[in-house]
């Protein structure tokens, strides 16, 4: 994640205790630093309060998770997103202070699922249990009829946000 960040020109800054890691990324981010995120006092010295977003990915752990996620609310930071392990994580992480909580395995299931049973569906992004945004292609039944005609709200339940065109 850092390494894509980093390609769309954001400043990534990221901070773990293993220097064989940090090396690697050294070359891909803005700044790699070996440091204890747990550490508050650590992580104010390092300017993580000048961050206008956080991602505390954390694979193992719930302590750490929960220590580094309220370091960075209490320093301030804007944006805090928080990996989760299984939904109880997820909850606790909400519950102090995390913006927005993932399950990646969980959200990489999902759009394998949608892709394997539905090949209308290109892309989905989850914005929290009940509500996402899909992209799928329009079904043939569709063509040639209008949005109105077709009364996809009250058939389907969705809105649609946009559609593309294709380039001819």
């Amino acid at each position: 994640m850092a390494k894509k960040l980093y390609e769309l020109n954001n400043e990534v800054l990221v901070i773990d205790e293993n220097h064989e890691l940090i090396q690697q990324v050294s070359n891909y981010v803005t700044h790699a630093i070996v440091a204890d995120a747990r550490d508050e006092a650590v992580l104010k010295t390092i300017g993580v309060q000048n961050c206008d977003c956080a991602i505390m990915a954390v694979g193992e752990g719930l302590a750490s998770s929960f220590l580094i996620t309220l370091a960075l609310k209490s320093l301030g930071v804007p944006k805090v997103i928080c990996k989760a392990n299984d939904e109880t994580h997820k909850k606790a992480l909400e519950k102090i202070g995390a913006d927005r909580v993932i399950i990646p395995e969980r959200e990489t299931a999902t759009k394998l699922a949608l892709n394997l049973s539905s090949s209308n569906v290109l892309d989905l992004i989850e914005l929290s249990d009940d509500y996402g945004i899909a992209e799928f292609g329009v079904p043939g039944a569709w063509l040639g009829h209008s949005i109105r005609d077709l009364d996809i709200r009250a058939k389907y339940g969705i809105n649609i946000l946009a559609i593309e065109r294709e380039k001819s």
